[in-house]
Protein backbone atom coordinates (compact mmCIF):
# COMPACT_ATOMS: atom_id res chain seq x y z
CA UNK A 1 0.00 0.00 0.00
CA UNK A 2 1.34 3.69 -0.86
CA UNK A 3 2.04 6.23 1.51
CA UNK A 4 -0.37 8.14 0.19
CA UNK A 5 -3.29 5.01 0.94
CA UNK A 6 -1.49 4.96 4.44
CA UNK A 7 -2.18 8.31 5.61
CA UNK A 8 -5.96 8.25 4.22
CA UNK A 9 -6.63 5.56 6.17
CA UNK A 10 -5.13 6.10 9.28
CA UNK A 11 -6.69 9.45 8.92
CA UNK A 12 -10.03 7.63 8.76
CA UNK A 13 -9.45 5.86 11.53
CA UNK A 14 -8.09 8.29 13.73
CA UNK A 15 -11.48 10.62 12.50
CA UNK A 16 -13.28 7.65 13.66
CA UNK A 17 -11.66 7.31 17.01
CA UNK A 18 -12.21 10.59 17.83
CA UNK A 19 -16.15 10.43 17.20
CA UNK A 20 -16.66 7.31 19.60
CA UNK A 21 -14.61 9.79 22.23
CA UNK A 22 -16.84 12.64 21.48
CA UNK A 23 -20.12 10.48 22.14
CA UNK A 24 -18.68 9.17 25.53
CA UNK A 25 -17.41 13.09 26.55
CA UNK A 26 -21.12 13.79 24.94
CA UNK A 27 -22.91 11.26 27.87
CA UNK A 28 -20.56 12.71 30.38
CA UNK A 29 -21.32 16.21 29.80
CA UNK A 30 -24.99 15.41 29.60
CA UNK A 31 -24.57 13.85 33.25
CA UNK A 32 -22.35 16.89 34.54
CA UNK A 33 -24.78 19.01 33.60
CA UNK A 34 -27.74 17.48 35.62
CA UNK A 35 -25.38 16.83 38.76
CA UNK A 36 -23.46 19.83 39.00
CA UNK A 37 -23.84 22.51 41.93
CA UNK A 38 -24.69 25.75 40.19
CA UNK A 39 -24.60 29.25 41.59
CA UNK A 40 -28.43 30.63 40.74
CA UNK A 41 -29.05 33.62 39.00
CA UNK A 42 -30.79 36.81 40.92
CA UNK A 43 -34.68 36.83 39.49
CA UNK A 44 -34.79 39.67 36.65
CA UNK A 45 -37.21 42.28 36.83
CA UNK A 46 -36.69 43.94 33.06
CA UNK A 47 -37.16 40.84 30.87
CA UNK A 48 -36.88 41.71 26.50
CA UNK A 49 -38.05 38.88 24.92
CA UNK A 50 -37.91 38.77 21.21
CA UNK A 51 -40.44 37.03 19.08
CA UNK A 52 -43.17 37.49 21.54
CA UNK A 53 -46.30 37.29 19.52
CA UNK A 54 -46.22 33.37 19.91
CA UNK A 55 -44.91 30.41 20.40
CA UNK A 56 -42.27 29.27 23.65
CA UNK A 57 -41.98 33.82 23.33
CA UNK A 58 -45.40 34.24 24.10
CA UNK A 59 -45.92 31.75 26.90
CA UNK A 60 -42.42 32.73 28.12
CA UNK A 61 -43.96 36.86 28.58
CA UNK A 62 -46.95 35.29 30.24
CA UNK A 63 -45.10 33.21 32.63
CA UNK A 64 -42.78 35.73 34.07
CA UNK A 65 -45.32 38.60 34.30
CA UNK A 66 -46.16 39.50 37.37
CA UNK A 67 -46.56 42.76 39.82
CA UNK A 68 -43.34 44.42 39.37
CA UNK A 69 -42.44 42.98 36.31
CA UNK A 70 -41.67 44.97 33.48
CA UNK A 71 -41.89 43.14 29.92
CA UNK A 72 -40.00 44.52 26.88
CA UNK A 73 -42.33 42.63 23.87
CA UNK A 74 -41.17 43.12 20.37
CA UNK A 75 -42.53 40.97 16.69
CA UNK A 76 -43.61 41.56 13.72
CA UNK A 77 -47.45 41.02 14.28
CA UNK A 78 -48.75 43.97 16.98
CA UNK A 79 -52.38 42.51 16.79
CA UNK A 80 -51.06 39.32 18.43
CA UNK A 81 -48.23 41.38 20.50
CA UNK A 82 -51.11 43.22 21.86
CA UNK A 83 -52.91 40.28 22.96
CA UNK A 84 -50.21 39.04 24.52
CA UNK A 85 -49.83 42.05 26.35
CA UNK A 86 -53.63 42.08 28.11
CA UNK A 87 -52.47 38.67 28.88
CA UNK A 88 -49.61 40.09 30.61
CA UNK A 89 -51.53 43.18 32.26
CA UNK A 90 -54.16 40.98 33.77
CA UNK A 91 -51.04 39.34 36.01
CA UNK A 92 -50.02 42.83 37.19
CA UNK A 93 -46.95 43.04 34.95
CA UNK A 94 -46.14 46.81 33.30
CA UNK A 95 -45.58 45.64 29.48
CA UNK A 96 -43.44 47.75 26.61
CA UNK A 97 -44.57 46.74 22.98
CA UNK A 98 -42.70 47.30 19.77
CA UNK A 99 -43.32 46.15 16.10
CA UNK A 100 -40.08 45.81 14.61
CA UNK A 101 -38.02 43.21 12.21
CA UNK A 102 -35.68 42.04 14.11
CA UNK A 103 -33.09 42.25 10.68
CA UNK A 104 -33.28 46.49 11.31
CA UNK A 105 -30.30 46.48 12.85
CA UNK A 106 -30.36 50.18 13.71
CA UNK A 107 -33.65 50.05 14.33
CA UNK A 108 -32.99 47.63 16.71
CA UNK A 109 -30.01 49.38 18.18
CA UNK A 110 -31.40 52.90 18.66
CA UNK A 111 -34.98 51.17 20.33
CA UNK A 112 -32.96 48.67 22.61
CA UNK A 113 -31.04 51.46 23.37
CA UNK A 114 -33.67 54.06 24.87
CA UNK A 115 -35.36 51.43 26.40
CA UNK A 116 -32.92 50.30 28.41
CA UNK A 117 -31.71 53.68 29.62
CA UNK A 118 -35.31 53.92 31.08
CA UNK A 119 -35.71 50.60 32.66
CA UNK A 120 -32.21 48.90 32.87
CA UNK A 121 -32.76 44.88 31.46
CA UNK A 122 -31.60 42.44 33.23
CA UNK A 123 -32.72 39.50 31.21
CA UNK A 124 -32.73 39.69 27.25
CA UNK A 125 -34.58 36.30 25.50
CA UNK A 126 -33.08 36.16 22.07
CA UNK A 127 -36.05 34.15 20.55
CA UNK A 128 -37.12 35.13 17.26
CA UNK A 129 -36.54 32.81 14.61
CA UNK A 130 -37.78 31.08 11.71
CA UNK A 131 -37.26 27.39 9.58
CA UNK A 132 -37.78 26.19 6.22
CA UNK A 133 -41.56 25.64 6.93
CA UNK A 134 -42.40 28.65 8.65
CA UNK A 135 -40.66 31.04 6.00
CA UNK A 136 -42.09 28.79 3.09
CA UNK A 137 -38.80 28.37 1.48
CA UNK A 138 -38.57 24.48 2.23
CA UNK A 139 -37.88 23.48 -1.30
CA UNK A 140 -35.34 26.22 -2.04
CA UNK A 141 -32.43 26.03 -0.95
CA UNK A 142 -30.88 29.28 -1.49
CA UNK A 143 -33.44 31.05 -1.12
CA UNK A 144 -33.84 29.12 2.48
CA UNK A 145 -30.34 30.52 3.77
CA UNK A 146 -30.75 33.93 2.15
CA UNK A 147 -34.10 34.24 4.50
CA UNK A 148 -32.81 32.49 7.35
CA UNK A 149 -29.31 32.99 8.62
CA UNK A 150 -30.01 36.96 8.47
CA UNK A 151 -32.92 36.40 10.73
CA UNK A 152 -32.07 33.30 13.07
CA UNK A 153 -27.99 34.82 13.21
CA UNK A 154 -27.69 38.48 12.22
CA UNK A 155 -31.35 39.44 13.69
CA UNK A 156 -30.01 37.73 17.57
CA UNK A 157 -27.22 39.42 17.31
CA UNK A 158 -29.09 42.67 16.65
CA UNK A 159 -31.13 41.87 19.85
CA UNK A 160 -28.43 40.76 21.97
CA UNK A 161 -24.84 43.07 20.78
CA UNK A 162 -26.53 46.55 22.40
CA UNK A 163 -26.59 45.25 25.57
CA UNK A 164 -23.35 43.63 25.77
CA UNK A 165 -21.78 46.83 27.00
CA UNK A 166 -24.41 48.11 29.01
CA UNK A 167 -24.56 45.01 30.74
CA UNK A 168 -20.88 45.21 30.94
CA UNK A 169 -20.94 48.37 32.73
CA UNK A 170 -23.48 47.44 35.51
CA UNK A 171 -21.59 44.39 36.16
CA UNK A 172 -25.11 41.94 35.74
CA UNK A 173 -27.29 40.80 33.09
CA UNK A 174 -28.43 37.78 31.83
CA UNK A 175 -28.37 36.86 27.89
CA UNK A 176 -31.07 33.98 26.66
CA UNK A 177 -29.76 32.81 23.25
CA UNK A 178 -32.45 30.11 21.45
CA UNK A 179 -31.19 27.87 19.73
CA UNK A 180 -32.13 24.56 19.19
CA UNK A 181 -31.70 20.64 19.58
CA UNK A 182 -30.95 20.91 15.62
CA UNK A 183 -27.88 22.98 16.32
CA UNK A 184 -26.23 19.63 17.87
CA UNK A 185 -26.49 17.96 13.88
CA UNK A 186 -27.01 18.51 10.55
CA UNK A 187 -30.69 17.62 9.08
CA UNK A 188 -31.93 17.07 6.12
CA UNK A 189 -33.95 19.25 4.77
CA UNK A 190 -33.53 21.84 7.10
CA UNK A 191 -29.85 22.92 6.35
CA UNK A 192 -30.05 26.61 7.20
CA UNK A 193 -32.34 26.27 9.67
CA UNK A 194 -29.78 23.78 11.07
CA UNK A 195 -26.31 26.09 10.02
CA UNK A 196 -28.10 28.95 11.43
CA UNK A 197 -29.23 27.31 15.39
CA UNK A 198 -25.31 25.58 15.25
CA UNK A 199 -24.24 29.37 14.77
CA UNK A 200 -25.69 30.71 17.38
CA UNK A 201 -25.09 27.84 19.89
CA UNK A 202 -21.49 28.42 19.35
CA UNK A 203 -21.65 31.98 19.60
CA UNK A 204 -23.97 31.82 22.82
CA UNK A 205 -20.99 29.15 23.96
CA UNK A 206 -18.09 31.26 23.40
CA UNK A 207 -19.85 34.46 24.74
CA UNK A 208 -20.31 32.89 27.71
CA UNK A 209 -16.79 32.91 28.73
CA UNK A 210 -15.85 35.99 27.46
CA UNK A 211 -18.48 37.32 29.69
CA UNK A 212 -18.18 35.13 33.00
CA UNK A 213 -16.20 37.91 34.33
CA UNK A 214 -18.04 41.07 33.86
CA UNK A 215 -20.72 39.28 35.96
CA UNK A 216 -22.63 39.31 32.98
CA UNK A 217 -24.02 35.67 32.32
CA UNK A 218 -25.01 34.45 28.88
CA UNK A 219 -27.09 30.92 28.41
CA UNK A 220 -27.98 28.74 25.33
CA UNK A 221 -31.35 27.31 24.95
CA UNK A 222 -31.66 24.31 22.89
CA UNK A 223 -35.36 23.41 22.90
CA UNK A 224 -36.50 20.07 21.54
CA UNK A 225 -40.12 19.43 20.18
CA UNK A 226 -42.73 21.57 22.24
CA UNK A 227 -46.22 21.11 21.46
CA UNK A 228 -47.40 24.15 19.54
CA UNK A 229 -49.98 25.29 16.72
CA UNK A 230 -46.82 24.85 14.69
CA UNK A 231 -45.91 21.15 15.51
CA UNK A 232 -49.23 20.45 15.68
CA UNK A 233 -49.53 19.32 11.60
CA UNK A 234 -46.57 17.56 11.76
CA UNK A 235 -46.98 14.22 9.76
CA UNK A 236 -43.72 12.57 11.26
CA UNK A 237 -42.44 11.22 14.33
CA UNK A 238 -41.49 13.85 16.79
CA UNK A 239 -39.40 12.07 19.77
CA UNK A 240 -39.73 13.74 22.79
CA UNK A 241 -42.49 15.79 21.92
CA UNK A 242 -43.34 18.17 25.07
CA UNK A 243 -45.96 20.42 26.56
CA UNK A 244 -45.28 24.39 26.15
CA UNK A 245 -45.57 24.43 30.32
CA UNK A 246 -43.06 22.24 30.61
CA UNK A 247 -40.84 23.87 28.05
CA UNK A 248 -40.95 27.35 29.67
CA UNK A 249 -40.63 24.72 33.06
CA UNK A 250 -37.47 24.00 31.70
CA UNK A 251 -36.24 27.38 30.18
CA UNK A 252 -37.30 29.39 33.54
CA UNK A 253 -35.37 26.62 35.82
CA UNK A 254 -32.25 26.71 33.52
CA UNK A 255 -31.95 30.41 34.02
CA UNK A 256 -32.63 30.43 37.33
CA UNK A 257 -29.68 28.08 37.90
CA UNK A 258 -27.16 29.42 35.29
CA UNK A 259 -26.89 26.39 33.50
CA UNK A 260 -24.53 27.31 30.18
CA UNK A 261 -26.78 24.93 28.12
CA UNK A 262 -30.52 24.89 28.77
CA UNK A 263 -31.26 21.82 26.30
CA UNK A 264 -34.32 19.37 26.94
CA UNK A 265 -35.87 17.21 27.10
CA UNK A 266 -33.02 15.32 28.24
CA UNK A 267 -33.58 12.14 25.99
CA UNK A 268 -33.71 13.98 22.89
CA UNK A 269 -30.95 16.13 24.51
CA UNK A 270 -28.97 12.48 24.23
CA UNK A 271 -29.79 11.76 20.91
CA UNK A 272 -28.97 15.23 19.43
CA UNK A 273 -25.37 15.26 21.13
CA UNK A 274 -25.14 11.33 19.94
CA UNK A 275 -26.03 12.63 16.24
CA UNK A 276 -23.62 15.32 16.29
CA UNK A 277 -20.72 13.52 17.52
CA UNK A 278 -21.71 10.10 15.08
CA UNK A 279 -18.98 9.54 12.26
CA UNK A 280 -20.21 11.00 9.04
CA UNK A 281 -20.30 7.78 7.68
CA UNK A 282 -22.69 6.10 10.29
CA UNK A 283 -24.32 9.43 9.73
CA UNK A 284 -24.79 8.98 6.17
CA UNK A 285 -25.93 5.65 6.26
CA UNK A 286 -28.52 6.51 8.87
CA UNK A 287 -29.26 9.19 6.25
CA UNK A 288 -29.80 6.29 3.29
CA UNK A 289 -32.35 4.68 5.96
CA UNK A 290 -34.24 7.57 6.39
CA UNK A 291 -33.26 8.50 9.64
CA UNK A 292 -32.95 12.07 9.61
CA UNK A 293 -29.26 12.67 11.84
CA UNK A 294 -30.60 10.37 14.53
CA UNK A 295 -33.46 12.39 15.89
CA UNK A 296 -36.73 12.73 12.98
CA UNK A 297 -37.87 9.58 11.47
CA UNK A 298 -39.74 10.45 7.85
CA UNK A 299 -41.74 8.08 6.62
CA UNK A 300 -40.54 8.73 2.32
CA UNK A 301 -43.51 9.58 0.47
CA UNK A 302 -44.45 9.89 -3.23
CA UNK A 303 -41.37 10.64 -5.41
CA UNK A 304 -39.36 10.17 -2.58
CA UNK A 305 -39.98 13.30 -0.98
CA UNK A 306 -40.83 12.77 3.03
CA UNK A 307 -44.18 13.19 4.55
CA UNK A 308 -42.54 16.10 6.77
CA UNK A 309 -41.63 17.83 3.71
CA UNK A 310 -45.24 17.25 2.62
CA UNK A 311 -46.51 18.72 5.93
CA UNK A 312 -43.94 21.55 5.77
CA UNK A 313 -45.04 22.59 2.52
CA UNK A 314 -49.19 22.96 3.86
CA UNK A 315 -47.91 24.28 6.66
CA UNK A 316 -45.21 27.82 4.90
CA UNK A 317 -47.78 28.80 2.99
CA UNK A 318 -49.86 29.91 5.98
CA UNK A 319 -47.11 30.22 8.64
CA UNK A 320 -45.06 33.90 8.93
CA UNK A 321 -42.79 34.86 11.17
CA UNK A 322 -43.40 36.99 14.49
Amino acid sequence: MSLYAWTVVCGWAASQVAALLTCVISVLDLIWSVVAPRKGAPAPRVVLITGASSGIGKALAIDYASPGMTLVLTGRNMERLREVSDACDAKGAAVILKAIDVTDESGMRDWIAAVDTDHPIDLVVANAGVSEATAAVQNDPAGAARTILPINVFGLLNTVVPLIEPMKARGRGQIAIVSSLAGFGPITSSAAYSASKAAVKTWGEALRTELLCFGVRVNVVCPGFVRSPMTAVNKFYMPGLINMDEAIACIREGLACDLPVIAFPSFTYFLAQMSGALPVAAREALARLGVLSGLFFYRRGPKGRSAAAESAGSEGAASKRD
